[in-house]
Order: C-alpha cells, then sequence, then structure tokens
C-alpha cells in the first residue's frame, strides 16, 4: 500500500513555505526573465467571439507506424545516448525554429509529478492525477541535430525534480511570489510525452472511441499550441492542438508536416525491425519477447539515468 493523496497534499503545503524550497526561487525567477518572442499568429477567421476559447481548439495528429515507432524507442535512446522526450523536444525546437526564425522558446512541460520528494511517503501507486506543469526556456545552440540535442540535455537537467517546485512556488508559496511569477512571460506552448500506453500480457487497452469533450468549449485556452504525445498500439502518435482564431489549418500542418521529417530523418532508411528470438532464461514463464522488454522497460538498473 502506498501513501494516500490526503497526506502527499498535506506535505506539499507543508514544503511550500519551507525555506529549502525558498531556495529554488532565483532559478524561475531568473528563466523566466529571459525575453520570449511570441508566436507569430494569423487571423483566418472572421469569428473572434471563441478567441481564447477552447470552441476555436482544432487537432491535427502525427503517427508513426510501428517500424518507425521501434526505433525511436529502442535504438534512437542508445545511438544519440538521450531519453525519447528529449529527441522529440529537441525536434521541436528546430522545426519551430524552421517556421519562427527564432532559436528560442519558452515551453511549458508536462510531467506525471510522482517526485521523491519525501522520506517514507511513496505515492507511486497511488490513484490520482499528480500532474506538474512547469516552464522551461530552451535554446538552440547549434543547427545539426546532434549538438542540439545535446544542448538541450544540458539545458533539462537544470531542472531539479522535473519542475514540481516551479508549480509549488506558484500556486503555494507564501504572497507576493505567487503573483510574481504570475506576471512574469508565460509559455504559449505545451509539451506533454506521456509515454507507451501499449500493456503487455493484458486485456486492457485505450479505448479507440472519442470519450466526448473533457472540458467545456466555452473554458478559457491557456495555450496557442499544444502538443501531446504517447505510444498506443505499436505507434507513435503526437496531437497538435491549435487555435483557429490565430493559425489556419495549413500554417500549423505545415508546421507539423516539418516536425515530420525531421523526425523521420533520425530514422535510418532501410530499417526493419528485429525479430528477436525469446531468451531461454525466460522461456518458462510463457512470456514472449515483447512481454520480456515490457518488463525490462519498467526497470532502472543501476548507472542508468532516470
Amino acid at each position: 500500500k502506498t501513501s494516500a493523496f490526503q497526506t502527499w497534499a498535506q506535505k506539499l503545503q507543508t514544503y511550500a513555505t519551507s525555506a529549502e524550497l525558498e531556495q529554488e526561487t532565483g532559478f524561475w525567477l531568473e528563466m523566466l526573465e529571459q525575453p520570449v518572442v511570441p508566436l507569430p499568429t494569423e487571423t483566418p477567421t472572421e469569428n473572434e467571439s471563441t478567441a481564447e476559447q477552447l470552441a476555436s481548439r482544432q487537432p491535427i495528429t502525427l503517427e508513426f507506424n510501428p517500424s518507425e515507432t521501434q526505433f525511436l524507442l529502442q535504438h534512437s535512446a542508445q545511438i544519440y545516448d538521450a531519453q525519447l522526450h528529449e529527441i522529440l523536444l529537441t525536434v521541436l525546437l528546430l522545426s519551430l525554429q524552421q517556421w519562427t526564425g527564432q532559436s528560442a522558446c519558452l515551453i511549458d512541460l508536462e510531467g506525471h509529478g510522482r517526485e521523491s520528494l519525501f522520506p517514507m511517503l511513496d505515492v507511486s501507486r497511488t490513484l490520482g492525477w499528480f500532474t506538474t506543469v512547469y516552464p522551461a526556456y530552451l535554446r538552440l545552440d547549434a543547427s545539426d541535430f546532434d549538438s542540439a540535442l545535446q544542448g538541450i540535455k544540458s539545458q533539462l537537467q537544470t531542472v531539479r525534480q522535473h519542475g514540481i517546485h516551479y508549480g509549488l512556488l506558484r500556486y503555494l508559496a507564501s504572497p507576493p511570489l505567487p503573483n510574481v511569477l504570475k506576471a512574469l512571460p508565460q509559455a504559449s506552448i505545451l509539451f506533454n510525452y506521456l509515454g507507451k500506453f501499449d500493456l503487455a500480457q493484458s486485456q486492457w487497452a485505450l479505448y479507440a472511441e472519442s470519450s466526448g469533450a473533457a472540458y467545456s468549449a466555452q473554458n478559457h485556452r491557456n495555450y496557442t499550441l499544444e502538443i501531446n504525445g504517447l505510444v498506443t498500439q505499436g505507434c507513435l502518435q503526437l496531437t497538435w492542438a491549435y487555435d483557429e482564431c490565430l493559425h489556419s489549418h495549413n500554417t500549423i500542418a505545415a508546421l507539423a508536416q516539418a516536425y515530420r521529417e525531421q523526425l523521420r530523418s533520425l530514422i535510418p532508411p532501410n530499417y526493419q525491425p528485429e525479430e528477436k528470438a525469446m531468451p531461454t532464461e525466460f522461456a518458462w514463464t510463457g512470456l514472449n519477447s515483447a512481454d520480456v522488454d515490457a518488463i525490462l522497460d519498467t526497470v532502472e538498473f543501476e548507472g542508468n539515468e532516470s
């Protein structure tokens, strides 16, 4: 049994006003004081009544086939010594630069939020939505992918505990800090890579049909552009949600296509998924090689980055 959500919330409330967390303030203030250039916008529609509302949000979805997805999941990390979300983010920065001409961008990143902040408190299997959202000011220091990736990796590594400190300072810290952070430039782009949703040896799967709207169409839109990615049914999917009052379909489709081409350029043209034999030491389990791979993906080996 893991810790209760209520216990976690109470601990966060106390930690938010601690001297330890206050030491993180300078990092976030310095980041958000960097110059931010807004995304270029258009006015493709005459209906401004839905501007800044979710009613005007439209999606474009990119899907990579199983072969491409397998390479990105199993080989790209080894080749580039990077995690997939770092690779996806670098490709995003390169695509945005191609569109806007800007080498730096303020992006909100979303994470699972189940950080190891407190001894003897474990929320790894606690039911609840622990999501954290934090800003990252990312700059391309090179035009070639390999160098750009190493630069983005280094910048992301300066963020401690996957950014959970920002949310605590922004929403739970003592005044006037929350208002100070609110007044600073805010990201107009959200990026969220959710990971793999395929479960080996499981009867559960994502439902293919729409579950309906998760929010009211009259809700305020927080971002100009949202990119959400996940792997389901063996395929990487990236959905780009944009505001049709600010951008035309063709503009965002061109941006998404540039992203697709940049990411596909990392995959060898003749790549074929490997047909791996089942390791003999696992034969007695009744699992196939895909099941073993899925289990091993959940194991953190000593010496590997988490």
